[in-house]
């Protein structure tokens, strides 16, 4: 398991592109911010991230939107 320490987040260069630009994970003690190489990102609470998780899941368990 990685540890977070304070005031240094880990930062990741993922497997996965949009277009040509990689996609870039900042792993923070509070937060994640998922970007574009190069680019501005956007601040993901890891709260959020689950509870959007959970939803996503039990709308395709009740057979929603694919």
């Amino acid at each position: 398991m990685t540890k977070l320490l304070p005031g240094k987040p880990l930062i990741r260069e993922t497997a996965a592109f949009e277009y040509t630009d990689p996609i870039i994970i900042e792993l923070h003690p509070k937060h994640l911010v998922i970007r574009l190489k190069g680019q501005q990102g956007i601040d993901l609470d890891y709260t959020a991230v689950l509870q959007f998780g959970r939803r996503l899941r039990s709308a395709y368990a009740r057979g929603g939107e694919k």
